[in-house]
């Protein structure tokens, strides 16, 4: 009797999200399936931006922000851009 339980792993949209432009002067847009809150930091790990988000397209003003690569992180995934 050869009694074998699978269990199927399910890809979910949570945390999923995209950031665009890759290289940014002025805005960039954060595309989620989900609503949720998005933090920004610089590459030394200090929060810089930390707003909420809807699902679709959220834009966000980046202009204020010294020139370098920043990180984007929603849930428990990140995204980077750079700020020219």
């Amino acid at each position: 009797d050869n009694n074998t339980t699978g269990i199927n792993e399910v890809q979910t949209a949570k945390g999923q999200f995209s950031v665009a432009p890759y290289v940014a002067t002025n805005d960039i847009t954060i595309s989620t399936a989900e609503s949720g809150t998005v933090s920004l930091f610089s590459v030394s790990g200090k929060l810089v931006n930390k707003t909420n988000v809807k699902a679709g397209d959220n834009v966000l003003n980046v202009a204020n922000l010294a020139p370098g690569v920043y990180l984007v992180n929603m849930g428990n995934k990140t995204q980077k851009f750079v700020k020219k």
